[in-house]
């Protein structure tokens, strides 16, 4: 979660060389969102960072991948 520190900052550690969250992928993200005129959650995904994936992106960003210990 960001907050209110700023993107440049948040992103400029995530993809640090050597201890950031590079693995050779593609980088995705996620927001969740819960509105009382609905029944479900509402999931948001790469609004501004994948703007037009092709097909082995797309792939990438569904598949589920553990960074746990």
């Amino acid at each position: 979660m960001k907050g209110n520190v700023a993107t440049k900052i948040v992103l400029k550690s995530v993809l640090k060389k050597g201890t950031g969250l590079r693995n050779g992928r593609i980088l995705s993200h996620v927001a969740m969102f819960e509105l009382k005129e609905r029944d479900r959650l509402l999931f948001l995904t790469d609004a501004g960072m994948n703007i037009a994936p092709n097909l082995e992106e797309k792939v990438q960003i569904t598949q589920k991948r553990c960074r746990c210990s």
